[in-house]
């Protein structure tokens, strides 16, 4: 009874302990473990679409998912939520603070070697660091994030190539600009245009206008021009007008510095009007203002001032700084009014031109300024941020002790009691059980004089089965060799009657006239070569059974003429023609074993033929550590399903066989003995062909 207290008293002290975390569980939303339970294709499929999502709700209900997850250790939730907060705070302009998520999402990704998610999280992090400017750790980043992703995706691969293009185009570092793209190219042209989606059109589309412009910067005008109008032609194809356009304004510049004037015009005409239909202001002021630089490099100083103006005050007005446009204009004016030799209005403009053009130099000076201290503050930021991570993972790791230790002391003060109430309860079954022990004992010790005498009592009859087992094999194998013997002698006493019936036969046959009886005679005589023929093959069984196991010299052709002989009868009944072609050799084989396998092969060739002139071929050749004889026919063959069976002993192809089954068989008995390999092809009603595969080394 006591013992059961105070393990209640264990149960509720435990209860209590974890209480806290308990709590802190079911403080969450009740939808969060509907959300713990998804697939990870679920999981990222909705994070996903929270992503372009930068609404504060969106924010408060990220962070409480990754508390849940960190709680829970839900590593891919921790991922995904890191992931979008940082481009939550990445949209805010909250740099330090996305970097520190993106960080971390990247840890965890890599972790977990999710390499479409850690090449994306790479590229964003890319573009922290450009709107930084720091563009070597941009590129580092897109590099890192294109090595990661072209063994997954190659065209998410090209797509990071292209924004390493166009990172180096915005730094006026041309040539790897185009190496960049060249890069991303590529892999574009490993893919069919046509089985592209609109989203990795757009992407080509766009590459290809990079290259085109940075060749432009190169003065490498043909390839500029190239390049751009595949863009074009591509803009095309996606039914982009505004795409369209912009390809043929930059056309339009190429063709200007080219010194093309009327094509320039041409294009550059065409994407003002775009730019005024779309409202690109900026774009529509630069068109203008380039237009008015081509009227004035052909002498068309009216229509220059007129695209100058237009360019400043019917576009410049709504754009919100127009000191680049002002700037461009001043510097145009200059030139227009020293052309017309108004040479104080050109040095006004001059003068403006100079003016603006340092306070433009200032502004961009203060802007550096204010990105050296961005960067600054950025990396001041993620230290800030890096040490307070840090300060929590301690303060959680504290508390986390402090629980360990709690459980710990508590587990240990539990166990004491259970230890003793174990110990008691076990003194209690001791004594019990040594009695059981006692009573057990007796009882074994009196099995054990039963099984003493029952073993005696098996080894006895063990020791007469032996002995009768060896007297009855002893018997049979005697048996065995009398029914050997009779048979041998069996089969040799009576041929000699049928041999002598076959004799009387042959005489009667000179001595009869009448149809009828000489048909009977056929009929004897055809009965007497069968039983003549089975009782030989009995005496061939018993051949092979005894025939001596020592190898001799045999020479081929001559063993081969004598079987030939043995099936004179045969080849004569059935009007075959057989034809030999072996050469005198000699081997290493038992002579009378070889012979009942060529014998039977060549008996049965003659003997199953059809009503057409029956050839029999026995050919014979020499190969490496082998001797080949092929004995072909063109009889009515076996039929496939038949062919596995033949060697069977006592098989018949079919109903009407002549033969006893044994012929195939003996054969092959007398084959595996001396290690040759029997190869069988048949085709029905066109013939069979053995090959024998006699061993000679």
């Amino acid at each position: 009874m006591r013992v059961r207290q105070v393990f209640i008293t264990f149960i509720v002290f435990v209860f209590f302990s974890h209480g806290h975390a308990l709590a802190q569980l079911d403080s969450f939303p009740s939808h969060f473990k509907e959300i713990k339970e998804k697939t990870d294709e679920e999981l990222i499929s909705y994070f996903d679409s929270l992503y372009n999502n930068y609404s504060d709700e969106t924010e408060v209900l990220q962070k409480s998912l990754l508390s849940f997850a960190e709680k829970e250790d839900l590593f891919l939730i921790k991922l995904l939520c890191n992931r979008n907060l940082g481009q939550l705070y990445n949209n805010r302009n909250n740099l330090s603070l996305a970097m520190a998520h993106f960080n971390h999402a990247a840890g965890l990704a890599t972790s977990r070697q999710d390499f479409r998610l850690l090449g994306d999280i790479l590229v964003s992090m890319g573009g922290v660091y450009d709107a930084l400017g720091k563009k070597d750790d941009a590129l580092k980043h897109l590099l890192h994030a294109y090595e990661v992703l072209i063994k997954i995706d190659s065209l998410e691969a090209a797509q990071v190539q292209y924004t390493m293009a166009n990172l180096n185009y915005s730094t006026g570092n041309l040539e790897d600009a185009i190496r960049y793209s060249y890069t991303a190219k590529r892999i574009y042209d490993r893919i069919d245009t046509s089985r592209l989606s609109n989203k990795y059109k757009y992407n080509l589309m766009h590459l290809l206008n990079t290259i085109g412009i940075s060749y432009r910067g190169l003065r490498a005008y043909d390839s500029a021009i190239y390049y751009l109008d595949a863009s074009r032609s591509l803009a095309l194809q996606l039914d982009n007008e505004f795409w369209v356009n912009l390809t043929i304004g930059n056309m339009g510049s190429v063709y200007m510095l080219k010194g093309e004037y009327e094509k320039a015009l041409t294009y550059l005409k065409q994407d003002l009007r775009a730019s005024k239909k779309f409202k690109e202001w900026i774009s529509a002021a630069n068109s203008a203002m380039t237009i008015g630089e081509i009227y004035s490099n052909i002498g068309n100083e009216e229509l220059a001032k007129v695209y100058f103006d237009s360019s400043l005050y019917e576009f410049g007005s709504k754009v919100n700084n127009t000191d680049i446009i002002r700037a461009h204009y001043y510097r145009n004016l200059s030139a227009w009014h020293a052309n017309k030799e108004e040479f104080e209005s050109a040095l006004t403009y001059q003068q403006k031109y100079a003016a603006l053009k340092d306070t433009l130099l200032n502004k961009k000076q203060q802007v550096e300024l204010a990105q050296v201290k961005a960067n600054y503050d950025f990396d001041s930021k993620l230290k800030e941020i890096d040490l307070l991570t840090k300060n929590n993972e301690l303060q959680e790791q504290r508390i986390e002790y402090r629980n360990i230790i709690i459980i710990a002391s508590a587990a240990a003060l539990g166990i004491i009691i259970i230890v003793a109430a174990l110990l008691y309860i076990n003194l209690n079954a001791r004594k019990r059980d040594n009695r059981l022990l006692a009573e057990q004992k007796q009882r074994i010790e009196s099995q054990s004089e039963q099984l003493t005498e029952q073993n005696r009592v098996i080894q006895v009859i063990n020791d007469n089965l032996e002995l009768e087992v060896e007297k009855r094999t002893k018997s049979l194998k005697s048996i065995n060799e009398e029914l050997d013997i009779f048979l041998y002698h069996a089969s040799h006493d009576i041929r000699q009657p049928i041999a002598t019936i076959l004799g009387l036969e042959n005489l009667a046959r000179k001595h009869v006239s009448s149809p009828d009886l000489t048909d009977i005679l056929e009929r004897l005589k055809a009965t007497a070569n069968r039983m003549d023929n089975m009782l030989r093959k009995l005496q061939i069984s018993h051949t092979v059974n005894h025939a001596p196991s020592k190898l001799e010299d045999v020479e081929l052709q001559e063993l081969t003429h004598k079987v030939i002989e043995l099936n004179k009868d045969t080849e004569k009944l059935n009007k075959a023609t057989l034809y030999v072609d072996i050469e005198k050799t000699v081997i290493n084989s038992n002579s009378e074993l070889l012979a009942v396998v060529i014998h039977n092969i060549v008996e049965n060739a003659l003997t199953y033929g059809n009503k057409k002139a029956l050839h029999v071929n026995i050919n014979g050749r020499r190969q490496e550590k082998e001797y080949c004889i092929t004995i072909s026919d063109n009889g009515e063959g076996i039929p496939k399903e038949f062919q596995p069976s033949v060697f069977n002993a006592f098989f018949k192809a079919s109903a009407q066989s002549k033969g006893n089954g044994l012929g195939l068989y003996l054969a092959w008995k007398a084959s595996s003995i001396l290690g040759i390999k029997i190869d069988l092809k048949s085709e029905l009603n066109k013939g069979s062909e053995f090959t024998l595969h006699i061993p000679t080394a």
